[in-house]
């Protein structure tokens, strides 16, 4: 479907044909690319075709056996970032100012096994989202250690902007078995608001979180790269010089969500604007991820294993759900009230799905599985973007300018396997659609 032309280290020309529908991967002569460089050989597995869900003609409901809880305690948070996916909803959030009574939360965890009957030994994880999480510390205190009675082996996971983090909630986050993901762009966070590390008292509560977490592989800083904010060794190392950690220290880890979504006009404006720039962006990221010691960093090995298992186990396109995991039956997002939600990211009231005290009426609408939409269908980069965001509808010019952002985030990823592979280097893909109508070709 895809071909793609890549320079080796001599100079000489090589083609590598790509079926991401198939997922064959193969030489002009026919014969498959060997995975013996990065130590895998192929095992086709048989894999499930997943439910293709559509706002129109396949609104899919949940399952009571839930594997991912998504808590949505609020939108309330301290700072005001300059590109966050909830801005536009933060005004129309009735529970902003609620942010200590814990009524709500004794009710939720009262009424929890009604419509969650994931035995108490299953695996089960449940994620603690605002806002700015933290902000709700109370509720979530009391909501962590009621559900942790009832599922012992529960993983646990919180985002958050880490400015609230102290010594106690730490110790607290490490009994309780927390997992953290810090929200911070590195050299870039100064376009997205203030800069936690700046504040002494703030840094060595952040710096406490990865001296405790860090060691057992549970906290990770997670920024959005943009136009200005796009080289992966740069964010690596602003980190790692501004938490000053002393010899012999663990790391933690360093993830990557990808370039921004365009939510709203301002995040058009933190995008490539042009081919150019695309170009400049992919090659950026490339560069930075190819390096030796790139390469082990959580989110690129993440990236490379998730791509590797797809050749190695055949895993065709229709056995390939939403990049988020929403369009699962088995994984939910809900308020404390019990409405359901499609995304805590957005939480916009036109996202509500129903209730899970009505748990038979749920129905995942305002959502597009990806392949609805022709530019997934021709997309090369498929497996490794899942989709992009299923809630922006195909004829948006958000949506236009996230599968931009993201195809140039996603282009890198996969010329990185490609290196691992064959030892040669992307230059060119051409077919006969790359995604939109018109375009058969792209220089990487």
């Amino acid at each position: 479907m895809f071909k793609l032309h890549l320079e080796q280290a001599d100079g000489s020309p090589l083609v590598v044909n790509w079926n991401p529908h198939t997922t064959a991967l193969t030489y002009e002569d026919g014969r498959a690319v060997d995975l013996a460089p990065i130590g895998m050989a192929r095992e086709p597995q048989a894999h499930c075709a997943v439910q293709r869900v559509h706002p129109d003609h396949n609104q899919l409901g949940k399952d009571r056996q839930l594997r991912m809880v998504r808590i949505l305690f609020g939108l309330a948070c301290n700072f005001s970032c300059g590109y966050c996916s909830q801005a536009v909803s933060r005004q129309s959030d009735d529970s902003i100012a609620d942010t200590a009574d814990t009524a709500d939360v004794d009710t939720f965890v009262r009424r929890l096994p009604e419509w969650c009957h994931t035995p108490p030994e299953g695996d089960i994880r449940f994620e603690f989202w605002g806002g700015e999480p933290l902000v709700y510390w109370k509720k979530i205190k009391r909501m962590a250690e009621a559900i942790r009675a009832m599922w012992p082996n529960a993983h646990f996971w919180m985002p958050t902007n880490g400015s609230l983090l102290d010594r106690d909630k730490v110790e607290w986050l490490m009994k309780l078995g927390f997992s953290l993901s810090i929200s911070h762009d590195g050299p870039g966070q100064s376009v997205r608001g203030p800069d936690p590390l700046d504040d002494p008292k703030v840094l060595e509560g952040i710096r406490y979180a990865v001296e405790r977490l860090a060691p057992v592989g549970k906290i990770a800083f997670n920024s959005v790269l943009t136009l200005a904010n796009h080289d992966p060794v740069a964010i690596r190392d602003f980190f790692l010089a501004k938490l000053n950690l002393p010899p012999g220290a663990t790391a933690p880890q360093f993830v990557t969500e990808g370039m921004v979504m365009a939510h709203q006009a301002h995040d058009m404006l933190m995008s490539p604007l042009t081919e150019e720039d695309h170009r400049r962006v992919r090659r950026t990221i490339f560069d930075g991820i190819a390096r030796p010691d790139m390469i082990p960093v959580a989110h690129v090995s993440y990236k490379l294993r998730g791509f590797f298992d797809v050749l190695r186990t055949a895993k065709t396109s229709d056995a390939l759900g939403q990049r988020c995991g929403m369009d699962r039956v088995d994984n939910i997002a809900l308020r404390l009230n019990g409405d359901v939600i499609l995304c805590p990211n957005g939480a916009a009231p036109t996202q509500l799905l129903g209730s899970v005290h009505a748990f038979d009426n749920i129905r995942l609408q305002h959502s597009t599985h990806w392949s609805h939409r022709e530019e997934c269908r021709h997309c090369p980069v498929l497996h490794l973007c899942g989709g992009g965001c299923m809630m922006f509808g195909e004829d948006s010019g958000c949506h236009r300018v996230t599968c931009d952002n993201s195809f140039t985030f996603e282009i890198a990823y996969l010329a990185l396997a490609l290196y691992l592979l064959t030892n040669a280097r992307l230059v060119r893909i051409e077919g006969e659609r790359i995604r939109f109508p018109g375009i058969t070709a792209l220089d990487f």
